[in-house]
This record gives C-alpha cells, sequence and structure tokens, in this order.
C-alpha cells in the first residue's frame, strides 16, 4: 500500500474522499503514513458501533470446546451440561451448542463400549457422500446392544420383543427407538436401543406401517394368539405398556440431553436396574417368581370349584359355570389354550393334577413343575446375572481408527411457526 491518507472500515481500505457524514459505515478510522516514514499515523477515528453483534462464530468448534472444558470435567465429572454450557457462554460471548463436540468422539464411545461389555454389538450409519473422498460423514444413526442385555435376553426363554420410540429434543431432532422384552416376572426386560436422526424417520415408518398392516390382514383375529405367540412368547400381552414405560418415564431425563450423554443415560438407569432387581432376587425363595407364584395361587383357588372325569387319557374339566375343557397332561395342553400360550397352568390343568393324584397316581410331579421354565425362579437368575460393565472417562477412551470424521445431522427446522409467546395457564387465560 502506497503513502497518503486512507479510510479504513469493516469493508476495507477505502480512498478518503468517502463521504464519512452520510454515515454508510459504523465505524471509521483514517490513517496516513508520511513519505520519510514507514510508520502509519491514524488522523481520524470514528469508534461509535452501531453494527448487530452476531454470537454465531465459525471457529466455534468441538475442537475449541473440548480444549476449554477438559479441566472443568476432569475436576467435576458431574456437571450439568446446561451450567457447563452456560459457563461458556458467559466467557466467551457467544453462542455455544452442546451437541457439536459428542459426535465427533461417537465412534470412540462405542469402541470403549465394546471393550469394556463383551459381546456388545454398535453399529454407527452415516448418511451417504457423493464425494466418496471427502474426509468427513454426516451421523444418521447408531444402534447399540449392550453384552449383558444380549444374554439376559437368551437366558429368558421367552421369544417376546416390544419397540417403541420417543422424540428426543434440541437441535438436531431424532428418535430413540428402544426393544424390551418381558422377563420372567412379566417385568420389562429391555434388550436395545437404537437412536436415529428425524430427517427421514418418518418416511421409514410409514412404509414399515404399510407392510405390517398388509401383513395383519391376512391373519384372522381369532389366530393372533394362536398362530404367533404359542410355544415361543409364553405370554398374552397385546399391548406395548412395558416399551411405553420405559421411553415414557424412565429414560425421560436423558431426551434433551447431547447424543453421548443421552445414551449415557440410559445405559447407567440399565445398569442400576439390573442391580436393583438383583436386590429382589436375594429376597426370593420357592421356586417359581412372584408374580408367577401370585398367579398359581388364584389358578389353585379356581381349581377348587371344578369337577374332573377321566377317560384314561384325557381328563374332562366341568367349571363351576357350567363350562367344560378337555386337558391332556401328557402333551401339556388344554383347550382353554392359556396353558400353551402363556406357559402357566390353567385352573383347568390343575384340577386335572389333583384328580390324577387323588385316584392314586405315583410319581406325580408338585404343580411348579408342570410351569413352563421360564417362571422358574432359576430362570430370572440367569436374566440378571449378566451385568453391565463400567467405562473410563473420555480422556482413556481407545481412539477410532476411521479415517473419516463424523460430523452432526442437519439441522431440520420444526413443522410449523416457531412459538414466540409462552404458554399461559388456564388461571392467567380466565382473568
Amino acid at each position: 500500500m502506497s503513502g497518503g491518507p486512507w479510510t479504513k472500515s469493516r469493508t476495507g481500505f477505502k480512498d478518503k474522499t468517502v463521504n464519512m457524514k452520510e454515515g454508510k459505515y459504523p465505524w471509521v478510522v483514517l490513517v496516513s503514513r508520511p513519505k520519510e516514514s514507514n510508520d502509519w499515523v491514524v488522523n481520524t477515528l470514528v469508534s461509535e458501533h452501531r453494527c448487530v453483534q452476531s454470537r454465531t462464530i465459525k471457529a466455534c468448534n468441538y475442537k475449541f470446546i473440548a480444549t476449554n472444558i477438559v479441566k472443568q470435567i476432569e475436576s467435576n465429572p458431574t456437571i450439568p451440561v446446561n451450567a457447563l454450557q452456560e459457563d461458556l457462554i458467559q466467557k466467551f460471548e457467544m453462542n455455544m451448542s452442546r451437541m457439536k463436540k459428542q459426535y465427533a468422539i461417537l465412534r470412540d464411545y462405542g469402541l470403549e463400549l465394546m471393550e469394556r461389555n463383551p459381546v456388545t454389538n454398535v453399529k454407527i450409519d452415516c448418511y451417504s457422500e457423493p464425494n466418496l473422498n471427502s474426509d468427513t460423514r454426516t451421523f444418521r444413526r447408531i444402534y447399540i446392544c449392550l453384552g449383558a442385555l444380549k444374554e439376559g435376553f437368551k437366558a429368558n426363554l421367552r421369544d417376546f420383543i416390544g419397540l417403541d420410540g420417543t422424540f428426543m429434543k434440541g437441535p438436531y431432532p431424532g428418535q430413540i427407538l428402544t426393544a424390551v422384552g418381558v422377563d420372567s416376572n412379566n417385568g420389562a426386560c429391555s434388550t436395545a436401543t437404537t437412536v436415529r436422526h428425524f430427517e427421514k424417520a418418518l418416511e421409514e415408518l410409514k412404509k414399515f406401517k404399510v407392510k405390517a398392516h398388509d401383513w395383519l390382514i391376512y391373519i384372522p383375529p381369532t389366530h393372533w394368539a394362536r398362530s404367533h405367540f404359542s410355544g415361543r412368547a409364553h405370554t398374552n400381552i397385546l399391548l406395548n405398556n412395558p416399551c411405553e414405560v420405559l421411553n415414557g418415564k424412565k429414560i425421560q431425563g436423558g431426551r434433551d440431553k447431547p447424543i453421548i450423554y443421552c445414551l449415557e443415560y440410559i445405559r447407567e438407569y440399565l445398569m442400576k436396574r439390573i442391580c436393583n432387581f438383583q436386590r429382589e432376587i436375594d429376597r426370593c425363595h420357592g421356586s417359581l417368581t412372584p408374580t408367577a407364584t401370585s398367579l398359581l395361587d388364584q389358578m389353585k383357588r379356581q381349581a377348587q370349584k371344578h369337577k374332573c372325569i377321566f377317560n384314561g387319557v384325557k381328563t374332562q374339566v366341568t367349571t363351576y359355570w357350567g363350562d367344560q375343557f378337555i386337558v391332556n397332561l401328557d402333551e401339556k395342553t388344554c383347550t382353554c389354550r392359556h396353558w400353551e400360550i402363556i406357559g402357566m397352568l390353567c385352573s383347568h390343568a390343575i384340577s386335572a393334577i389333583w384328580d390324577k393324584i387323588k385316584h392314586g397316581a405315583k410319581n406325580v410331579p408338585e404343580l411348579e413343575h408342570w410351569v413352563h421354565p421360564c417362571y422358574w425362579l432359576i430362570t430370572w437368575v440367569e436374566v440378571y446375572k449378566h451385568k453391565i460393565e463400567l467405562i473410563n472417562g473420555r480422556l482413556m477412551w481407545p481412539k477410532s481408527q476411521c479415517p473419516t470424521k463424523l460430523l452432526p445431522p442437519k439441522h431440520v427446522v420444526q413443522v410449523g411457526r416457531p412459538k414466540k409467546k409462552r404458554k399461559r395457564a388456564y388461571d392467567e387465560l380466565a382473568t
């Protein structure tokens, strides 16, 4: 730049002929460099700053955030995310996204989970990239099945899974999808968790509903239980209540957290839940679980009012109300189908067993032996003997060797006009 007076504004250096009185530029500085010197001299300075401040800065990426929060997290690992975010906002006076730093280390988190928890499955899926040479990939979804939950489901002896989802909150809308089974005590038994970005979730859900509907319409409703529950699920549950309870109440606190904190919230809840079940199991006595014992006692009271007729192979059972059912103890069946579908003795079968003992049959097993093993106490012990292992802090996680960097999903603007006013209570509207 040659000598002579110039004006400098936020748009760059301009000639001194610019009319500063028009107020075209928010701030102006007039400088010059004498011919005999290499130093610049400020001749005029208009320091008034009238432009709108922007708190969004591109340099505020996950690396910058991580560098400035490492010491705080190390000294206070339980610091709330909201408090950490607010502290950074006040310190640097710019917007801080809680989500940015999470996706970059998501692969490291998955490696730590698999290393500490044997037979754990972690799958991360990304959106397809038009440029295959790109060094970044955009997150789409993550699937996690902890080894302890997988082994517990195998030991459960009930092939029943309920699927449900709940919406996440924050700048990257998505869904938390959970798979929940039923344990030996008819309690919810979690199996797997999936978090997926919401951009294509509705489209996929609609396709799934269409396929499920096309599959169900060809099965008469009276045959659903007979065709798809008998012999494997050992339950008559037709509602998804166990899964809805998990999503609606138990993991509610993790929905607004960044993705890793959300997954950790779910993992820690399941880890504590297994410990709670273990304490309950330690207090149990007998051969059946508490719920199974209660159901069997209920059936015993009903069986006392039945009458039986034995033909040498099968037993005809007549109830107090005049209904008749046929029980085959050799095949463990009853025409009411309760025993086959549920796995729990029906009152008719109990009455037939008592009638067999009454007529002098020997070596007849106790009633608990006729109940399906999925209700046995030893099965319940096997389900929860597998523990979810603890994991180290982020600084000790193994580093992923994947050559691409994982980016957050694209921000999705929610449907409808954003609300600017708070919701008023009913008594406020009345006044």
